[in-house]
């Protein structure tokens, strides 16, 4: 009987270490693995089997979701291998492919692609040369996909040429996350929800994704990205598809696509001598003395946006989005602000210059934490106790990670996505047309500030990044929760 396995290019970055190895760990203990599943490490580190085991137990003892078990992780790692690769030689891949057949292992085999965006075409070239095993197998592929929609579009064709569509998982971590999964069932299957996600009860919708942390070791690969790459043009935009797509007809993987592809159709172009009114871009004070970063390097670290989505539902509604690194906390929220009731909206005409006033007409606002707590806050007005008619502002909190159990019994985004491709359940992976359209968009707003702007703001660490980035939202009368 032939194996079947998970191929790791990568196997000894961060990602496999810290992400994919504890997931595959939690998989294996949840009995998810198939009992003639292997794990093999590709590398370019001198290792044998052992030390790639005895390195791997230390990472799953820290992240593991589950209490670490020494026998259970002794059998676990018996699926475990090593394998030593120099991505950029093609030659070496007949060695690979000998390696394989020597393991008996399936045509039927799963490709993580951890590496550098720079590897993938050499890897794929690499597999495809020497053999066949390319056509039934699946490939993930880690973000960014390309660093522009022409990178991207080749790396695409590149895939295509060996692969059938159905087979290419383009991962985005976040989209296995629980509260992200979550929206669709608060949206679609609440009532009170679902009849004002609309234009006509919603002023604007905020996407914070903070990071307090640097690019730390990332700084060869951060360098080339950007916070544009790296997180705007694929988890933000991923999840504002899922807040702002209409409901799909099903909930079938292909459905709830169809409905995501829609809204990235449907993005409103910026008139190109307007861009400063609509995107700012920042770079922490000190990123140019990180390792491994060009001491005159002009990369943004930080991304303000504000956008619209030109159809009945949303017209007019700004979706205000942030990123940015080394700011002052480390955060992932949805936002959603309900406009003022008539009778604000009235007593705010007589009496603009109230505070208090305003502050009220801003209460009504539902929050979905996404991290690092997870759950979501429904905030409102009320009167309060006593004699007077002073209104007061109520929240109603739920708090999914504070519950030890929920903790335990939810999987974490890689152990979700890992299970998926394995299941070839496609409804967590992005759609090749989302990352295309994604960049069409992308590409033409960054030539038009290029040309109109090229502005970058230095921001202080530990602060909420550029002054500027606030006049964009300022405008509109309003001010970042």
């Amino acid at each position: 009987m032939k194996n079947n396995a998970l191929i790791i290019f990568g196997g000894t970055g961060d990602l496999a270490y810290r992400k994919l190895f504890p997931a595959l760990y939690d998989l294996y203990i949840f009995d998810k693995l198939e009992k003639n599943f292997y794990i093999i490490g590709i590398g370019r580190r001198d290792y044998t089997n052992e030390d790639y085991r005895s390195i791997i137990k230390d990472w799953v003892k820290n992240f593991s979701r589950r209490a670490y078990d020494e026998e259970k992780f002794e059998k676990f790692c018996l699926s475990i291998f090593y394998y030593k690769l120099h991505f950029m030689e093609l030659e070496e891949y007949k060695n690979l492919y000998n390696y394989f057949n020597e393991m008996n292992l399936s045509n039927n085999l799963i490709y993580y692609y951890a590496v550098s965006p720079e590897f993938f075409e050499h890897i794929t070239d690499g597999l495809a040369k020497h053999s066949d095993i390319l056509k039934e197998s699946k490939i993930i592929v880690e973000k960014p996909f390309g660093k522009d929609l022409e990178s991207a579009q080749r790396l695409n064709l590149i895939f295509k040429k060996y692969l059938d569509y159905k087979n290419i998982y383009y991962i985005d971590h976040y989209l296995g996350k629980e509260m992200l999964l979550n929206i669709m069932t608060i949206r679609f299957f609440n009532t009170m929800f679902n009849g004002v996600w609309n234009n006509e009860f919603i002023d604007n919708v905020q996407i914070n994704v903070f990071e307090s942390i640097g690019v730390e070791t990332r700084g060869g690969y951060y360098d080339k990205s950007g916070a544009i790459a790296d997180m705007l043009q694929n988890h933000i935009f991923q999840i504002l598809s899922i807040v702002a797509m209409n409901e799909p007809d099903t909930f079938s993987s292909s459905d709830i696509k169809d409905a995501q592809i829609d809204i990235f159709k449907k993005l409103r172009k910026i008139n190109s001598k307007d861009i400063d009114d609509y995107m700012v871009l920042g770079q922490y004070d000190g990123y140019t003395k990180e390792k491994n970063v060009n001491p005159n390097s002009k990369t943004e670290t930080y991304v303000a946006m504000k956008i619209f989505i030109d159809n009945e539902r949303w017209k007019d509604v700004p979706f205000y989005v942030r990123t940015g690194k080394k700011l002052h906390s480390r955060e992932m929220s949805i936002i959603i602000q309900f406009k003022p009731t008539t009778h604000t909206s009235k007593m705010l005409a007589q009496n603009y210059g109230n505070g208090d006033l305003q502050q009220i007409a801003e209460n009504n606002i539902l929050e979905i934490k996404i991290q690092p707590e997870e759950g979501i806050n429904l905030r409102f007005n009320i009167k309060k106790p006593g004699t007077s008619d002073d209104i007061d502002v109520a929240n109603l909190n739920y708090c999914q990670s504070c519950d030890a159990q929920n903790s335990i019994n939810s999987p974490w985004s890689y152990e979700r996505l890992l299970e998926a491709c394995m299941n070839s359940n496609r409804t967590l992976f992005s759609r090749w047309e989302q990352i295309e359209l994604s960049w069409k968009y992308m590409n033409e707003v960054m030539d038009n500030y290029r040309k109109y702007s090229n502005k970058l703001y230095v921001y202080e660490q530990g602060s909420k990044g550029p002054a500027q980035a606030e006049k964009i939202i300022g405008k509109d009368g309003r001010k970042w929760i």
